[in-house]
């Protein structure tokens, strides 16, 4: 541990946390775990997330988190702002794109344009506004490096690189 009781900075866990607030519902956030939940942790006391509401859903703003598994403290990536946020609405985050590889066939390993195998209709995660966005594939343009996307969730469409979007992940937890 650090001075400050949280673990050395590039050492910390990576994970996600999604939000449940209108407008930001169905968003993962990437941010680092600097305390795992525990029932017994600090009550939460609102504190704003990447400039908005905090991850936790209570009517008075405080909440002991005892009912949720917990309080987790994290740190966002985005902006370095930390915050309580309920252990459930957290998960790992996905493995990155560029670390995967196609199976090399002769001898050379090299990157997997995932994106070229990608076709209308297809659901995809959108990099935007510094959170991960579940978007459907509307249509592809001939050069495969540009799609256009909708929100359904939020009926809004975008035009977009192929960099800005990554596989949808669904995590499910063992019990």
């Amino acid at each position: 541990d650090g001075a400050d009781g949280h673990a050395p900075q590039g050492l910390l866990p990576r994970m996600e946390v999604m939000y449940s607030q209108e407008g930001l519902a169905g968003c993962w956030y990437e941010v680092e775990l600097l305390r795992p939940a525990s029932t017994s942790d600090q009550s939460c006391d609102g504190a704003a997330g990447p400039g908005t509401d905090s991850a936790v859903d209570s009517s008075d703003g405080a909440a002991t988190g005892a009912s949720t598994g917990g309080l987790a403290l994290v740190r966002h990536l985005s902006d370095g702002s930390e915050e309580w946020v309920p252990a459930h609405h957290l998960r790992p985050s996905p493995p990155r794109v560029a670390q995967w590889a196609t199976p090399p066939t002769d001898g050379a390993s090299r990157c997997w344009d995932w994106s070229s195998k990608l076709a209308v209709g297809d659901f995809v995660d959108l990099h935007y506004q510094g959170g991960w966005w579940e978007v459907q594939v509307l249509s592809k343009h001939a050069s495969s490096t540009r799609f256009h996307v909708v929100a359904l969730r939020y009926s809004t469409q975008h035009e977009v690189k192929s960099d800005a979007l990554r596989p949808c992940w669904r995590y499910s937890p063992c019990h």
